[in-house]
């Protein structure tokens, strides 16, 4: 089945999400009146280049009669001269479910025929209107019960406000998407642990900041903690020739975490590292670097990643646990090659040696009988 989704149409969608990026269909209604209305639905303007906003007034704010009433609505737009139905003709939802705080909308095949600008549009005037219900954290999409997956064959999963990163500036051509290798604390304090992270950012903001901020935001996996205190303010992260340097205000020193001191600076460090590909990184407080965190972290070096501080997950744990069971396999096979091989040079030896010994004895009768002659 053909899925896809070009990063162009990915930076689409992001700008779409902004919260700057619909307007409000019909005459005479200001932004001030659009930001009062609590809830909207979307339809796609006539040039089919942005969402359009319309009020929707809930008949309950309830979680389920919501999202039935969202789903009716999709169902019964209609086009006019101002603007056309979010979902284009043929295009249909065939089932949803709700799980846990993830709504999942399966679409029939036809939304895999809309052109790559439609369906960002579609996908992003969707994700908006059924964030707003009460209860729904993420958005999911399938098509025929097959997970939607990106131009590099990836799964998009599910989808809410958090998955991009707003910053100024709203050229749908300036977003990219990527994915964050971040480091957290563990729940002790004394190692790191990877999170994945996947997003939407403006590519007017470096990388190497956006991993900061993502730092900075807190770990969304369960057993991990914050590695940068709260409050902690981004004065500069630039790179040059392999080098990043991040610049933080007085926060990252004055942190009471109950953290290992190495752990917040090698947060920072193989985050960058893994992420953006800088071979070292050094942090400044305030733009000074004679500052030592903690007792013994000096900041005036330059610090390179320690993948020893980082704790193995499960499926690591579990892949080595293979590999061992399958080195042990492997020594009991070779040692087992080598007995067998020894114990068949040893039965050619015994063979040679019963061969000669039976030509000893047949040779002398013959030297008898000579003998007497």
């Amino acid at each position: 089945m053909k899925k896809w989704m070009t990063r162009a149409a990915a930076g689409l969608l992001a700008a779409l999400l902004l919260l700057g990026g619909c307007k409000a269909p019909g005459e005479g209604k200001t932004d001030s009146e659009s930001q009062s209305t609590a809830y909207s639905i979307y339809y796609v303007n006539a040039d089919e280049t942005e969402l359009v906003r319309s009020s929707y007034e809930p008949g309950e704010e309830t979680r389920d009669v919501m999202v039935q009433e969202m789903m009716q609505l999709l169902k019964d737009q209609e086009s006019n001269e101002d603007h056309l139905t979010l979902l284009p003709e043929g295009v249909y939802i065939t089932t949803y479910d709700i799980h846990e705080k993830t709504l999942t909308i399966d679409f029939n095949s036809a939304y895999l025929d809309m052109s790559r600008e439609r369906e960002v549009l579609v996908r992003g005037g969707i994700v908006r209107m059924f964030i707003q219900v009460p209860g729904i954290l993420y958005v999911h999409f399938t098509v025929e019960g097959e997970e939607l997956t990106d131009s590099r064959g990836e799964e998009i999963g599910p989808m809410n406000s958090d998955s991009f990163v707003d910053q100024a500036g709203r050229d749908i051509n300036s977003y990219q998407y990527a994915t964050l290798t971040l480091y957290f604390s563990n729940e002790t304090g004394d190692r790191l642990i990877q999170e994945k992270r996947s997003m939407y950012y403006n590519s007017n903001v470096a990388l190497e900041r956006v991993v900061v901020e993502q730092l900075l935001e807190g770990p969304r996996n369960a057993g991990s903690s914050a590695v940068l205190p709260s409050g902690t303010n981004i004065l500069g992260v630039t790179s040059a020739d392999g080098t990043c340097y991040v610049n933080l205000d007085q926060t990252f020193t004055e942190s009471t975490l109950a953290l290992q001191e190495s752990i917040p600076v090698y947060a920072i460090v193989n985050s960058l590292v893994d992420t953006c590909g800088v071979d070292k990184v050094q942090i400044s407080i305030n733009g000074e670097t004679d500052v030592t965190f903690r007792e013994t972290m000096r900041l005036d070096r330059f610090y390179e990643k320690d993948a020893s501080l980082v704790e193995e997950s499960e499926e690591e744990q579990a892949e080595e646990s293979r590999e061992e069971t399958g080195e042990e396999e492997t020594a009991e096979e070779n040692a087992a090659e080598e007995n067998a091989a020894e114990e068949g040079e040893a039965a050619e030896a015994a063979d040679e040696a019963q061969a000669r010994a039976a030509d000893i004895v047949t040779a002398a009768p013959a030297e008898t009988e000579a003998a007497g002659k």
